[in-house]
């Protein structure tokens, strides 16, 4: 029998197929800080290589503060006051000018009193390299990859929030620093550092000094959710006990109050000089100005759907764009300046990014937050169109700002670093099914809004005019496009169809042309600020006082005529009526029964007028102004509430009678001052202070046509005396007889303060930081010694 033989099987065990992760090389430290300031180079070519520059606030009033300030800081001297526009008003109570933020002592100081506007332009453009880099760093701790973050910095940097700031230079430059101070505030209360959580507050500190209350508010506010969010979450998540506890609350308010301390050296004069503006007080109707329509979400996909508000040289040479439509008379409530109050657009890449990076992280600590943060920004922006803004508007602070879309670079930031996750979350995990369907999700709403839009049935929607159909469809078109090409990228690159080198680098590619293309026609003048400031060499010598021997003002502008630049005062060093200002000081009118006399309490020599005959405007010297200073003997005391009624009902001759609203302390023998002998003589004028030599034969009444300010603090020989309220906005001094010396001087009580207490903050916080540094140079000492004797 033939003997059979057994035959074995050898079943090998299946494993299941898997993808290789792609490998992301990492590269040169140095590299993503070339890239930012290449791309910084080329979205400013214009302005740095091709003679362009910013416009509207940048010329009336960014670049003469600048003129104006690096005049006193390169000659060591502080500008407290500002006589050339308005006929006087604070200059460094201004938050808006900014004076100690180190950048600006620094350009202030080097310009050596005449900087150029292509330098002030510079010292903003630096600050987009500044928002890339630390937007770059901020996203390289929360462990995103490199081009992650690279990604998130050129959206964030040349964002619509940014780049629509050309002409608003300090929000900028709180944006620019803005990711900094979250990334030591998040490290510092991760590990409970004290010196991190410092030098957060520091950074905080000086970028606020830049001067833009109303960003500092909400950065403030952003900080304040930050830590309440990562305080919630840690009690959740039983990572704290009692003492934990007390330590993160006390460690967490650390970097408000070195802030706050920084920034009291200008709060508290800057919040002297709210309570006597114009400002002090605002309703409702006015602080929703500039809210948000919830339609204008769609933005984010067309940024130009609504139209643009775009350079003179762009309406120029393009006269068939789309203006910014909703500032129409069908909306009286909206202006051609709401264009880049609501502008956000941070480009099609980040925003798809975004969306996936919502997706994969929304149950984290960190995704769930800044999604939080995005839809928060939102609905506070729709202000009046929305609930959220009507509840904030009576908490304090909130209620004396205007214009909430203001909080939309929350959105900006948010998305910008959920892009970065959202990035990293294609290539840094194993493939699933479901990664191709959050793909589709993501993608789903800008092409749906970009699609709508290049069919024209969007701007239908939103009641575009008819005429705008066609040229509204393009710019859906390019959104499309757009759409589609990022599409394409992220559908290879999750399929690995190609590596994260390329798809990162496509993708920055992508959002530096999105972002340079939709600003373009937005950052670019060919005006340049210095030639719009040159005035005739005649009409200079005309208008421009000679203190102290020769002082007057001048008004130069006239129903439909304005003969020169409204800050042209600051510029040229000439004491005019007019100027260009948010914050205009309440009592800056005396309340005569005309016009005219108005002016002639004022000081006012030269104003517009139009020949009859030949309809020629021209500067006429006005014969019936007052002097600078003039003496009464006589006095009419009114309170303040009926001052306006009195002076207005003719029965006061106001060379003859001063108006005071408060009684003085000597006797007035009410004569004539004509008859009367007296000599008054200015031997020093300056911003800052100011001194008079009076003679006078009886006792009377000193008037000044300056404005009255409560910093303004009067010395009679020396002595501190009284300032009085004459005329309800200047100021008076009551004389004895005789040989006097007036002085006044610009002695802020509320900068004295302030500089105590930012000084003592600096140096305590500086201080700490060294100490903190040390402890922790221990205790990582100590426990590097501890590890080591285990191992041995």
């Amino acid at each position: 029998m033939a003997k059979v033989e057994k035959s074995t099987v050898t079943v090998k065990k299946q494993t299941p197929k898997t993808y290789a992760l792609p490998k992301l090389t990492q590269l040169p430290t140095w590299l993503p800080l070339v890239l930012f300031a290449i791309l910084t180079v080329i979205f400013f070519r214009e302005q740095l290589f091709g003679g362009m520059f910013f416009w509207e606030d940048f010329t009336e009033q960014v670049f003469p503060n600048r003129v104006f300030a690096s005049k006193h800081i390169s000659a060591f001297n502080l500008p407290f006051w500002n006589p050339y526009t308005f006929c006087g008003m604070p200059f460094f109570a201004d938050i808006s000018t900014g004076i100690f933020y180190p950048f600006h002592l620094i350009w202030d100081f080097i310009s050596g009193g005449n900087p150029s506007p292509q330098a002030v332009q510079l010292l903003v453009i630096i600050h987009y390299f500044i928002a890339q880099v630390a937007m770059y760093f901020l996203c390289r701790h929360f462990k995103i990859s490199q081009l992650g973050a690279m990604i998130a910095a050129v959206s964030f940097g040349f964002s619509a929030t940014l780049a629509f700031r050309v002409m608003h230079p300090m929000v900028v430059y709180h944006l620019a620093w803005f990711p900094l101070v979250i990334l030591f505030f998040h490290k510092g209360i991760s590990q409970l550092r004290f010196s991190y959580l410092i030098l957060s507050g520091l950074i905080l500190g000086l970028s606020i000094l830049s001067g833009h209350a109303q960003t500092t508010l909400y950065e403030f506010l952003f900080l304040g959710f930050f830590a309440l969010w990562m305080f919630v979450t840690a009690l959740k998540n039983k990572e704290l006990n009692g003492a934990g506890i007390a330590k993160f609350i006390g460690f967490g308010a650390l970097p408000f109050i070195i802030a706050a301390g920084l920034f009291a050296v200008q709060y508290f004069p800057s919040k002297e000089l709210a309570a006597y503006s114009e400002r002090k007080e605002i309703d409702f109707k006015e602080a929703t100005v500039g809210s948000m329509q919830f339609s204008q979400i769609a933005t984010a996909v067309v940024p130009k759907l609504f139209g643009a508000t775009e350079s003179p040289d762009s309406r120029a040479s393009n006269p068939n764009a789309v203006p910014y439509y909703l500032a129409s008379p069908q909306n009286p409530n909206t202006n051609y300046y709401d264009y880049w109050e609501t502008g956000f657009y941070f480009g099609i890449a980040a925003l798809i990014l975004g969306i996936i990076g919502a997706i994969h992280s929304f149950k984290t600590r960190l995704g769930a937050f800044f999604i939080f943060s995005a839809i928060f920004g939102f609905l506070f922006a729709l202000g009046s169109n929305g609930f959220l803004f009507p509840i904030f508007y009576n908490l304090p602070l909130f209620g004396q700002l205007r214009v909430p879309s203001r909080m939309l670079f929350f959105i900006s930031l948010s998305m910008c670093i959920l892009a970065g996750f959202g990035f990293d979350a294609l290539w840094n995990k194993e493939r699933e099914k479901s990664d191709f369907l959050k793909l589709i999700a993501a993608i789903a709403f800008p092409l749906l809004i970009a699609f709508m839009g290049m069919t024209g049935t969007l701007a239908s929607m939103v009641g575009a005019p008819q005429e705008f159909i066609s040229e509204l469809s393009g710019f859906g078109g390019t959104s499309f496009f757009l759409v589609i090409i990022v599409f394409a990228i992220l559908f290879f690159f999750e399929r690995r169809t190609i590596s994260p080198m390329i798809a990162g680098a496509a993708l920055i590619l992508i959002a530096a042309i999105d972002l340079n293309i939709h600003t373009e026609s937005f950052k670019n003048s060919s005006e340049n600020p210095a030639d719009k400031y040159v005035i005739s060499p005649e009409l200079k010598q005309l208008l421009k006082a000679n203190p102290p021997s020769d002082i007057f003002r001048a008004s130069m502008r006239a129903t439909g005529i304005m003969a020169m630049q409204r800050n042209q005062g600051l510029i040229d060093s000439i004491f005019l009526y007019e100027g260009y200002n948010q914050l205009l000081l309440k009592r800056r009118n005396p309340p005569a029964p005309t016009g005219q006399q108005t002016l002639d309490l004022l000081n006012m020599r030269y104003e517009i007028k139009v020949d009859s005959m030949s309809g020629q405007a021209g500067f006429a010297q006005r014969p019936t102004h007052f002097p600078r200073t003039w003496m009464t003997y006589d006095a009419a005391i009114m309170d303040s509430a009926t001052v306006h009624t009195r002076m207005r009902d003719g029965s006061i001759d106001f060379k003859k009678t001063a108006v005071l609203e408060e009684t003085p302390n000597i006797s007035l023998s009410k004569g004539d001052a004509a008859t009367i002998q007296h000599e008054v003589k200015c031997t020093e004028y300056r911003n800052n202070s100011l001194q008079y030599s009076v003679n006078t034969s009886q006792p009377g009444i000193f008037t000044i046509s300056e404005l009255y300010y409560p910093a303004w603090q009067a010395y009679l020989d020396g002595k501190p005396v009284r300032t009085l309220h004459a005329y309800h906005a200047l100021r008076a001094v009551e004389i004895p007889a005789g040989n006097h010396v007036v002085e006044m001087k610009y002695e802020s009580s509320t900068f004295k303060t302030g500089a105590m207490i930012s000084g003592s903050t600096l140096l305590i916080a500086v201080l700490g930081m060294v100490l903190g540094l040390g402890f922790e140079s221990r205790e990582k000492k100590r426990d590097f010694l501890k590890e080591t004797k285990k191992i041995v």
